[in-house]
């Protein structure tokens, strides 16, 4: 086994050169003496060796030590609920046999894989529930295990178990088995059941997307089955309309059903197949739906909120080859795919709070993306006084709501005053209301001129200006004043107004006007007699409410008192619309009434026959045209303002009539026998027209679950079209789009791969274009998915699971004691390059020295005399300290002995000549060899020899040997 790694061997090289010192060395007079140049050649030597080994980044390796575990648990649809209690019981079991330096995480998958828990230790380690959302309508696995294999650490050996039901929608797991290999991680796989496992599906469902009125036509049903089955219902629905119902045998395996239809009405129609077999847990695999669009007039969508303008519906029903529907703006379907009926739509003076941002959106990708007309007609609720301005309306039109030239104008006044207590920063459908307060106010700003004045002032318990009255000149400042606009505390209503209403009355200008805001209910004052002083001034006051907890009955006498208008909402996002449209209709001048004569101001086959002369109008909604080559306007006004604009958006049309065709504006209009042949024109110019050639679309699904939609592209004459530029605009049910590039694969044939499906009914729109940019055909189709994949019996578990382990190491269905006890062996470098440079550094004084610095013979045997003695006064000090204990154990023992005799004999005389006691000094002094015999005799002369005298003695003997160790020393 290898115990050394270099990343850098190359440098290595440099090796090579060391014999260089050798010849420096021999050739070389340094005058140091052959002993000094050689210790100095080899410090040398070592030095450079040491640089070099650093530079290659030399790294020691050693067996790595703890196990860090990632369990990687699915999440999907298809993992049982009752699966959770035996996964924790299984990983906290697993935790039993973990070490001090082993860790343990989790990652969670779906369709995406998310990091549940980080590693962690034993002690720290707790599984309780799932946090982690990683979507559930899919299963990738790749996902799961790559997000593991990328957070385990480098310095550890490392192991992924997986725990799943192998029903893998997404990626393909076995394409990452390389890079576990290569790292050494082994994956142990933990199976799960599955719902699916013993589960009857339909899953496929096919029938022909358009089809001609009472044409004939046939629902192709596929029912997979996981056994045989006896008399299972079969049914099929138009809608909630059961039209069939059968008792059918299935056998194991895919089961195949054909039923043959006819329907007679146009539209749109979603066909619905449900199995219902016994003993069938899952539901949601048991139905499918198949979209049919019956093709007949092309229809028109007439939206009118006072129930829909008779003349021009007339003249539109009049056309023969129309089918129109009429509808209020509040019934203006939502979904894309019920838009999809309809070839041109007209909205006559419908508002925009109406219709809702929502429906809106809608109306916009139905032009832009799926090719349909629309056309707005004017009114007192309609274009800038409808609250259209910055809507996805307005960008679909050719026209701008705003008016450029408003500089011509009389200045106007306007001042917002705004709820801001604590309500209005609670959130609705994700969005404070206060945040959207200060949308409308921005966009109110936006609305008003340079010679107009605005001012916005906030209330809570009390009244705050956030901005007083100045002219719109700097719209940056104001939008940032109003942008700091923050909720505060209670709800008091009545020191705003009045604050509004003194700063109003001191401003000159052609209208003066008060719009309030609240969410809730203020408290008490005099309200009737201020709105009385606030007319009298000669300004209006309109009042807007909004949520469930409004003081709708209050905010409507308020209105009412002070000259204007009352609007209530329950749908808080439509607020921004509110405020635009009564700004506009209050203080704007975007409405214009006044008697004209239309002007033709370009040339257009829609104006084709009015040749007689055109009647007055007698007013009319002001905008202005957008700067665009494409934008063009038909008819002008006297004030060389649109009439009728019309341009292309996207793969559709659209057009603006900014008049109204009713008594009020258009009374002439409607008594000019030409009026309906221009409708007419105008209808047939807008409306979807049929493409020149015709496409057979498919959406099947292909290899690892993914889906696929193919499409054969003919012309007129059946001849296939080829070399075309191809695009799918996928629209999803929730309304996102994404544009798709197709590849020609055959003869006319095109394909794409789709991106993630999820539940829910997607619009494939596609065109296609020639060389020069021209389409040559644009065909849309309906295409539901009823379920999500994960409930798919075309993707049941395969043999991957096992492989997976077998191919990295692993355990295939481990013990939990297991999972911790098979360790996988796996050498960590760590890098040594720091320690040799430090070692380098530390010898290259010692090389200096070594040549620099010369010691004579005398000092090197003063320096030898030094080191002797000090290594042997180290000895000699341990055997003194040793005999010095013996010797005083033995007088010890003496002295025990002499005292036993004391108390048993008579004792004798003291005298100088004391021979014992002589004795035992000179033996001690013989052994220790440290004090003179005339210190002891002088000391013993001194003093009578008692047994106190006797320790009084040895302790001043041990003083005196310590004294001279240390003048010896």
């Amino acid at each position: 086994m290898d115990l050394f790694n270099i990343l850098n061997p190359y440098y290595l090289l440099l090796l090579f050169f060391i014999p260089v010192f050798f010849i420096s060395f021999y050739q070389g007079n340094t005058g140091l003496g052959r002993i000094r140049s050689a210790i100095s050649l080899f410090i040398r030597i070592l030095i450079y060796s040491l640089i070099i080994l650093a530079i290659s980044q030399i790294e020691i390796k050693r067996k790595s030590e703890g196990l860090t575990v990632f369990y990687v648990i699915d999440r999907s649809l298809s993992i049982p609920p009752n699966s959770f209690k035996e996964t924790a019981e299984f990983i906290t079991n697993s935790t039993k046999e973990m070490g001090k330096e082993d860790r343990i995480g989790i990652v969670l998958f779906g369709q995406e894989a998310l990091m549940e828990c980080p590693p962690f230790s034993k002690n720290e380690f707790s599984f309780v529930d799932y946090e982690s959302k990683p979507g559930q309508d899919g299963t990738n696995i790749f996902k799961g295990l790559e997000l593991a294999l990328a957070a385990l650490p480098q310095d550890k050996a490392g192991k992924v178990v997986l725990i799943s039901d192998g029903q893998e929608t997404e990626g393909k797991a076995l394409e990452i088995i390389g890079r576990f290999n290569l790292q050494k991680v082994p994956i142990d796989v933990i199976p799960l059941s599955s719902y699916i496992s013993d589960e009857v599906a339909i899953t496929s469902i096919r029938a022909p997307w358009k089809i001609s009125e009472d044409q004939p036509f046939n629902i192709d049903i596929v029912v997979s089955s996981p056994r045989e089955m006896k008399a299972v219902p079969l049914s099929i629905f138009q809608g909630e309309k059961l039209i069939t119902k059968e008792i059918v045998d299935l056998k194991e395996g895919k089961n195949r059903f054909r039923f043959s239809y006819r329907e007679q009405i146009a539209g749109i129609h979603n066909f619905r197949a449900i199995v219902q077999p016994k003993d069938d847990n899952l539901l949601e695999n048991n139905q499918a739906i198949a979209p049919v669009q019956v093709k007949a007039k092309p229809r028109i969508l007439f939206l009118d909120e006072t129930g829909g303008n008779e003349y021009l519906t007339e003249i539109l029903q009049s056309m023969g080859r129309y089918y129109v529907t009429v509808l209020p703006g509040s019934s203006c379907p939502l979904n894309l795919v019920d838009l999809e009926n309809y070839d041109l739509i007209i909205l006559n003076n419908v508002d925009a709070p109406t219709l809702g941002e929502e429906r809106m959106k809608s109306l916009k990708t139905y032009v832009e993306e799926l090719g349909g007309g629309l056309l707005m007609i004017g009114g007192s609720k309609s274009y800038g006084v409808g609250g259209y301005f910055k809507t996805p309306i307005e960008e679909v039109l050719p026209v701008r709501m705003d008016v450029e030239k408003r500089g011509i104008y009389p200045s106007s006044a306007l001042i917002l005053v705004i709820d801001k207590s604590g309500s209005m920063g609670m959130g609705e459908g994700g969005v404070p209301k206060i945040e959207l307060a200060k949308e409308a106010a921005i966009l109110t700003a936006e609305l008003l001129g340079p010679n107009d004045y605005l001012g916005v002032v906030a209330f809570d318990g009390e009244a705050k200006w956030v901005i007083r009255p100045i002219k719109v000149s700097n719209k940056d400042k104001i939008i940032e004043e109003i942008a700091s606009l923050r909720e505060g505390g209670g709800t008091n209503m009545y020191p705003a107004l009045d604050e509004a209403y003194k700063e109003l009355s001191n401003i000159k200008a052609f209208k003066k006007h008060m719009i309030t805001l609240t969410d809730g209910q203020t408290q008490g004052g005099d309200f009737q007699n201020l709105a009385s002083t606030i007319t009298n001034a000669k300004i209006t006051l309109s009042t807007v409410g909004i949520g469930k907890d409004a003081d709708v009955d209050f905010l409507q006498e308020l209105a009412k008192w002070g000259g204007g208008k009352f609007y209530f909402s329950q749908n808080v996002q439509a607020l921004p619309q509110i405020f635009t449209q009564e700004a506009m209709r209050a203080v704007g001048h975007s409405v214009i009434e006044e008697r004209f004569i239309p002007k033709k101001s370009s040339y257009s086959e829609i104006l084709s026959g009015l040749d007689k002369g055109i009647p007055p109008l007698f007013g009319y909604n002001a905008t202005t045209l957008k700067s665009s080559k494409i934008a063009q306007s038909i008819l002008i006004t006297h004030k060389d303002d649109p009439l009728l604009a019309i341009w292309n958006y996207g793969i559709g049309k659209s057009a603006a009539f900014t008049s109204d065709v009713q008594p009020r504006w258009g009374k002439e209009w409607t008594k000019w026998p030409e009026a309906g042949g221009l409708f007419k024109q105008l209808a047939r110019s807008l409306s979807r027209s049929e493409s020149e050639g015709k496409a057979e679309m498919n959406v099947s699904e292909f290899e690892n679950g993914k889906l696929k939609i193919q499409a054969d592209l003919f012309d007129d004459e059946g001849k296939s079209l080829n070399l075309m530029e191809s695009k799918i605009t996928l629209i999803s049910p929730d309304g996102k789009i994404e544009k798709i590039s197709m590849k020609q694969e055959g003869l006319g044939q095109y394909a794409a791969e789709l991106p993630n499906i999820k539940k829910g009914t997607y619009l494939f729109k596609l065109t296609a274009r020639d060389s020069t940019g021209n389409v040559k055909l644009s065909e849309t189709i309906a295409h539901v998915f009823p379920y999500s994949k994960e409930f798919s019996l075309q993707n049941l578990p395969k043999e991957y699971l096992s492989i997976l382990a077998k191919e990295t190491k692993g355990i295939f269905k481990p013990e939990s004691e297991e999972i911790f006890r098979t360790r996988p062996v796996v050498m960590v470098s760590k890098p040594v390059w720091e320690y040799l440079l430090v070692l380098a550094l530390l010898l290259f004084p010692l090389d200096v020295a070594i040549r620099r610095i010369i010691i004579g013979r005398e000092l090197w045997e003063k320096i030898w005399v030094f080191l002797r003695s000090f290594f042997t006064i180290s000895i000699s000090k341990r055997k003194e300290v040793k005999e010095t204990e013996d010797s005083l154990k033995r007088l010890l023992d003496k002295k025990k002995i002499n005292r036993d005799e004391s108390e048993t004999a008579e004792i004798p005389k003291i005298s100088k000549t004391y021979v014992p006691k002589i004795e035992v000094k000179e033996k001690i002094q013989k052994e220790e060899n440290t004090v003179p015999k005339s210190t002891l005799e002088k000391q013993e002369s001194d003093e009578p020899k008692t047994e106190e005298n006797v320790e009084l003695f040895t302790k001043r003997l041990l003083d005196a040997k310590k004294k001279k160790r240390m003048d010896n020393s």
